[in-house]
């Protein structure tokens, strides 16, 4: 892929991400940091690239969570599809640190970092990077330092969040 005449391809940066974490190392028990990804599931370019570093970079026991936010109220329908990506992985189907919410109440509840989609692939891709070296720096700080629940992670601006989602286009 190119973007302004830097060519890198995202499906290699993803598969040489290492976790910098030891998976059974303990966590604290108030944390909690959400990275969002808005999503209608008609592409599953975007979900899959961040499930698949969420898995890649967070302990299965860390209270992170990856939200997939839907146009509507999450159904049966939703949840299929994050088993789909999560055989796409090669997951053994795991659902911890996962959650599904409608755009409401995505843009209700404090939050780290979001990847919404608006139809410019440029901002797009620079979304997900940024998300996912945000993710990788909470996951670093959270387990070297041992903050805890005093870890300082973003709460987002809520507002703003809201009207991206209204410009939400995949």
């Amino acid at each position: 892929m190119s973007t302004h005449g830097v060519e890198f391809d995202l499906g290699t940066l993803l598969d040489s991400i290492e976790s910098p974490v030891d998976p059974a190392a303990p966590t604290a028990e108030v944390f909690g940091p959400r990275f969002l990804v808005a999503t209608d599931w008609s592409s599953a370019a975007v979900p899959l690239a961040m499930l698949r570093a969420f898995r890649a970079i967070v302990p299965r026991t860390a209270p992170v969570r990856l939200v997939f936010a839907v146009t509507h109220q999450p159904s049966p329908e939703d949840a299929a599809c994050v088993h789909v990506l999560l055989a796409g992985i090669g997951s053994d189907g795991d659902l911890s640190g996962l959650e599904i919410e409608s755009f409401d109440e995505a843009a209700s509840t404090p939050y780290d970092t979001a990847v919404v989609p608006d139809g410019d692939a440029d901002s797009l891709v620079t979304q997900v990077v940024s998300t996912i070296l945000r993710l990788q720096d909470v996951v670093t700080y959270h387990v070297s330092a041992g903050v805890g629940g005093s870890f300082p992670f973003n709460v987002g601006d809520r507002d703003a969040l809201s009207e991206r989602l209204s410009r939400f286009s995949p």
